[in-house]
C-alpha cells in the first residue's frame, strides 16, 4: 500500500514539475513584452504560479492519501492518559 501511495506522489510531483518550465518560460517572455515587467517581477510572478501549482498537487496528495496520523503517544487526544 505505501508503494501505491510512493507512486500516486511521484506521478503528481512529475505533474507539477512539468508544469513549473513552461510556466516559468511563458511568464518570462510575456511579461516582459506584454506587461513591460523588470526581470525581478517576472521571476516573482512566476514563483507564485509554479507554488500554486505545487500547492494544488500536495493538496491532491494529501487528499488522496489522507491525513498521517502521528507517532508520538501524547498525541491520540485531550488527556488521554
Amino acid at each position: 500500500m505505501m508503494r501505491e501511495a510512493q507512486r500516486r506522489f511521484l506521478v503528481i510531483a512529475r505533474l507539477a514539475l512539468s508544469m513549473a518550465l513552461p510556466a516559468l518560460i511563458a511568464a518570462i517572455g510575456f511579461g516582459a513584452e506584454a506587461l513591460n515587467l523588470g526581470l525581478i517581477e517576472t521571476l516573482a510572478a512566476a514563483s507564485l504560479v509554479i507554488g500554486f501549482a505545487i500547492a494544488a498537487a500536495g493538496w491532491v496528495v494529501r487528499r488522496e492519501i489522507g491525513a498521517v496520523r502521528p507517532i508520538c503517544s501524547r498525541s491520540r487526544g485531550p488527556r488521554s492518559g
